[in-house]
């Protein structure tokens, strides 16, 4: 399970909407129904309150069972009670304590570290940004909306973002604004300049086309004409000369 937190949260929604007794036995260990001596009822002194709790264990048992791929379910060390299983498959993928621990504080250094590379577009930061925010909530690493922002904010590159992050800034003093509404401002803006772009280069070749057309309409003026002559006068002069070369060989031969 790559995603497990992403995998948990939707296995969690089906499990309520469609087996809300089967998921109430995970909030406590299921213990076999006794009678009055302490000893435990055999299935057919089941009371319909102990049936009910045993099909429900039994139900969320097979749930996971089928959930879990065998390779990791046989992994698992528990009890045999479903709540035991599920705390197995949770301690699994989020790591003991320590390691927990050790990954708070990569990743919080990584966000407080956390800047664009010269080489990246603007779509990549703010991927690798969103990325490292997810990984964070899977921890349950929790920040305030300003403090999402301020650090997308900082990171990119001033040079290009500088004047429109002021004015966003500004912005932000009169509305509300969560990380994703602030992402949103940034990739309009960077189709808005995209598009300036596109213009301005497509304006760029016309007028270059529209000057070498106008240059070529132009009438050749009378020193123009001159200076032709003089070229073709030379190069005719050049002519004779090889000519010439050639003959006064030809005749020494």
């Amino acid at each position: 399970i790559e995603d497990f937190q992403g995998w948990k949260n939707r296995f969690e929604n089906w499990v309520q909407a469609y087996r809300f007794d089967a998921w109430c036995s995970l909030l406590k260990d299921y213990e076999k129904p006794k009678n009055e001596r302490g000893l435990e009822k055999g299935f057919n002194d089941f009371t319909e309150a102990d049936k009910l709790k045993y099909t429900s264990e039994k139900m969320m048992i097979s749930i996971l069972q089928q959930a879990v791929k065998e390779d990791i379910f046989v992994l698992l060390q528990h009890n045999g009670t479903a709540r035991s299983i599920w705390e197995a498959l949770i301690q699994k993928f989020r790591g003991s304590a320590d390691m927990i621990k050790n990954k708070k504080a990569l990743l919080k250094k990584s966000f407080d570290m956390f800047t664009a590379f010269d080489h990246e577009t603007t779509k990549q930061t703010i991927d690798r940004y969103c990325h490292l925010v997810l990984e964070m909530g899977r921890l349950d690493i929790k920040k305030e909306d300003d403090e999402w922002v301020d650090k997308l904010a900082e990171a990119l590159p001033q040079q290009k973002w500088g004047t429109y992050l002021l004015i966003v800034k500004h912005m932000r003093k009169s509305q509300v604004m969560n990380l994703a509404q602030f992402i949103q401002k940034i990739e309009e803006h960077e189709l808005d300049i995209q598009k300036k772009a596109k213009v301005e280069e497509s304006s760029t070749k016309e007028a270059e086309g529209q000057k070498a057309e106008k240059e070529s309409d132009e009438p050749v003026t009378e020193k123009e004409v001159e200076k032709l002559v003089d070229v073709e006068k030379l190069v005719e002069v050049e002519k004779t000369v090889e000519v010439e070369k050639i003959v006064e060989k030809v005749v020494e031969v």
